[in-house]
């Protein structure tokens, strides 16, 4: 049984690698969708749509708790949002709690908030199997301007952005 498991989860991780490779192969691609109308969770248990940051540049970071990646992300993320916070909103979304796969809900929200520090009203929790950190860059509009996945230094981001900004 636990060979079962265990080549399970072997499988589950070959899957998201290549992936997480597909994604970064087309990190580059500009895509026409809007802003999605799919429900997310504030860390106050309420609902929350994207659409209602639409007006604003937006750039989502998607975490979870098991993700050794995204504690890094989120530390890039906090300080971006300090330099360039008054041209674009940073939104991080929980996709999971510690336990992989488990659906993150409020708690898991305000308990990344408050760790890192951040602004409880960009933390929101949706389940997700995106790669992460997984990253979104969206248009005042919605249009999505960017996807990638990968861990990205602050350098990376900001010309990302930057090259959106200036057009």
């Amino acid at each position: 049984m636990i060979k079962n498991i265990l080549n399970i989860f072997i499988v589950i991780f070959m899957i998201l690698m290549i992936m997480n490779i597909a994604d970064d192969m087309s990190s580059s691609v500009v895509t026409k969708r809007a802003l999605t109308y799919d429900s997310y969770v504030d860390v106050n248990g309420n609902i929350v749509l994207l659409d209602e940051f639409q007006g604003n540049y937006l750039w989502v970071d998607y975490a979870a708790e098991w993700c050794s990646y995204c504690e890094p992300q989120t530390r890039t993320m906090k300080a971006l949002d300090r330099k360039m916070g008054d041209q674009i909103l940073f939104l991080t979304v929980m996709t999971s709690t510690k336990k992989v796969m488990e659906p993150p809900a409020a708690i898991t929200a305000r308990q990344w908030a408050n760790r890192f520090n951040l602004d409880s009203d960009m933390v929101l929790a949706k389940f997700s199997t995106k790669t992460l950190p997984y990253h979104l860059l969206y248009s005042p509009s919605g249009t999505i301007l960017f996807q990638g996945s990968g861990l990205y230094n602050e350098n990376k981001i900001s010309s990302i952005i930057n090259k959106y900004l200036q057009d």
